[in-house]
């Protein structure tokens, strides 16, 4: 594979065949992981125009890969930011809730929430959720889990930014702070993770930066 991608590494239809290729190969196994993006993205460095070009074919990757975990510098990320932000803005408040299984056995698909969030925020969106409380709640393995979590400190910041009364806020802190505790005496679902411990008690500092009046009235 790698020496195929040299040959055609100036080739940027090629890329996008191969990158449509793999994502093909990717369904067709129903396997989880970003195949061909790397190659999209080859393929709109070597002709930016292509993507124009296959419009309908692009947006039908980057709606695929809304459901696949990615990191915060995604090209897939933003490139929804860059073609068509306004239009993709429904589908994306539509996947903020987006779940997997059905009934009694569905749990939020926190993939699929976490970039749309991330697309949304970084889109300029300033408040993409109402219940900042739920939101955190669901969601708060993508702000802690892994080395580069799958939102970012500036996601978090976003996500508490803008008008906050006291209660809001501090039930914000101690939903945070009493993860952190859990954490650190091994506890609770990040209490085995080191970088979770950390990135726990890096989110407690986002809420304070982003609301230093109630941080300072709080003390």
């Amino acid at each position: 594979m790698r020496d195929l991608r040299a040959a055609g590494a100036k080739d940027a239809e090629f890329l996008f065949r191969l990158a449509k290729t793999l994502n093909g190969v990717q369904r067709a196994r129903n396997e989880i992981g970003l195949h061909g993006l790397a190659d999209l993205e080859a393929a709109a460095k070597a002709e930016p125009k292509l993507l124009d070009v296959h419009d309908a074919e692009v947006h039908d990757l980057l709606e695929y890969w809304l459901g696949e975990e990615q990191d915060p510098t995604s090209f897939a990320r933003r490139l929804v930011v860059a073609r068509g932000f306004e239009a993709w803005k429904p589908r994306l408040v539509e996947a903020l809730a987006a779940t997997t299984g059905e009934g009694s056995e569905a749990k939020p698909d926190v993939a699929k929430r976490a970039n749309a969030f991330a697309i949304l925020v970084d889109g300029g969106e300033k408040r993409p959720v109402a219940d900042r409380i739920a939101f955190l709640d669901e969601m708060l393995a993508a702000f802690v889990e892994g080395s580069v979590p799958a939102l970012s400190h500036a996601h978090a910041r976003a996500l508490f930014a803008g008008p906050m009364d006291a209660t809001e806020f501090t039930r914000l802190r101690a939903q945070l702070e009493s993860e952190v505790d859990r954490a650190q005496n091994g506890q609770g679902p990040f209490g085995a993770s080191t970088d979770a411990k950390a990135n726990l008690t890096a989110l407690v500092d986002d809420l304070l930066s982003a609301q230093p009046d109630l941080a300072t009235s709080a003390k």
